[in-house]
């Protein structure tokens, strides 16, 4: 049994994988060292020490490289926010005010209507119009044309009213054909028919009538732009359901969702549109003039 246990001590201290400590010498060295901490070799320290040091340089450098990747992530996001809004080309609207977001809550109930979804009548025209779906255009400056993808040759307001591209902002358009499509249905289509010719048919579907092949064109134009516009944007939102009683299972489209500020620019397009009633377009030869439109 001795013999096993020196042969075990011995394996032990010639074990270069375990932290030695100095050989007591004395009495005093023992009553020392039961009140106070271990006494390390020196070969000891200088690992322990090695590895401290290592540990530290590799926290450094992992902290460093986050910090970096989240830099990059976020000045990405930024000039997206701030110049191109997911477009090809920037926006004049970003430029001046940037992108605002906000915390809003959709309204997607069957029963709870907003004004916008009431029978037709002069308030909910009103409701309409003031989100800016008679889709006036704006003027972009000749030498700021190319960054916003407008190309040479382009339609431009004559030099007498301060020159410039004629352009448009596309969500005024997006809600100018869903206002004509709630006006052309077949709820409401008698309703704003019977105003051809009269001064009330401003800002509807049948101002300016001229034959319903043509509004259909309008209407199946708007009816695929916003196909487009959907699918473009590609909401991958989730939202649950809920039981209802004598129903069963209803989906709930009220969500709280994360949006640009539209009132932000709409503040913006209403100081920037132009009154297209006093507004004058003028060819310039040599720019082209296309066989059908784009």
């Amino acid at each position: 049994m001795t013999s096993k246990l020196s042969q075990m001590m011995k394996f032990r201290d010639n074990s270069d994988d375990d932290i030695r400590y100095d050989p007591l010498s004395d009495e005093k060295s023992l009553l020392e060292s039961s009140h106070g901490e271990p006494v390390y070799s020196k070969q000891g320290w200088r690992s322990r020490t090695s590895i401290t040091y290592v540990l530290t340089l590799a926290l450094l450098l992992i902290s460093v490289v986050l910090n970096v990747v989240v830099w990059l992530q976020l000045s990405k996001l930024h000039e997206i926010s701030h110049a191109h809004d997911g477009t090809e080309y920037g926006s004049p609207v970003v430029r001046d005010i940037g992108l605002q977001y906000h915390k809003q809550p959709i309204n997607g109930s069957f029963e709870k209507q907003t004004i916008y979804r009431q029978k037709p009548s002069k308030e909910v025209d009103d409701a309409w119009l003031a989100l800016g779906v008679s889709a006036d255009s704006i003027v972009i400056p000749v030498d700021e044309a190319a960054q916003f993808g407008i190309r040479e040759g382009q339609v431009k307001r004559v030099i007498e009213d301060g020159g410039g591209y004629m352009a448009d902002v596309m969500v005024f358009h997006n809600l100018h054909c869903l206002n004509l499509i709630r006006q052309t249905s077949r709820w409401n289509w008698d309703h704003y028919s019977a105003l051809i010719g009269t001064p009330e048919a401003f800002g509807t579907a049948f101002e300016g009538f001229d034959g319903e092949i043509q509004l259909e064109k309008h209407f199946t134009h708007c009816v695929d732009m916003l196909r487009q516009e959907i699918m473009c944007d590609a909401d991958t939102n989730v939202y649950g359901q809920w039981y209802v009683k004598n129903h069963g299972p209803s989906k709930d489209f009220s969500i709280n969702r994360q949006c640009k500020d539209f009132d932000a620019i709409l503040k913006w397009y209403q100081g920037n549109h132009i009154d297209m009633d006093n507004t004058y377009v003028r060819h310039t030869p040599g720019d082209p003039v296309l066989d059908e439109e784009p």
